[in-house]
């Protein structure tokens, strides 16, 4: 019997990086790309640190929202630009059912 590799997404450690590895270099399509996903997954003030399959986040991580707020000022200073916090982002988790949450991913 094969084992399924599972997909696991952290993306407490993509945050981490977004400054060295995307900024620095001038990716800011690909750094605007990767915050707004984040953003997509917020849920009670809180940024996943872990997707698991797409399904069952985790949201017990306090640092990553912190990451994730430092990942937009650099995005700021290094663009020159504050329109990503006007941008409009669509929701993944619209409300508190996990069932739900699960379907929509």
């Amino acid at each position: 019997m094969k084992k399924r590799k599972r997909k696991i997404c952290l993306f407490f450690a993509k945050l981490v990086f977004i400054l060295g590895s995307l900024l620095i270099p001038g990716l800011y399509t690909e750094a605007l790309s990767i915050i707004c996903m984040f953003a997509s997954t917020l849920r009670h003030g809180l940024i996943p640190h872990l997707l698991n399959n797409g399904v069952n986040p985790r949201y017990n991580s306090r640092d990553t929202c912190w990451w994730f707020i430092k990942a937009i000022k650099d995005y700021i200073h290094f663009t020159n630009s504050s329109e990503i916090l006007q941008k409009e982002i669509k929701m993944k988790f619209l409300s508190d059912d996990k069932l739900e949450h699960q379907e929509l991913l």
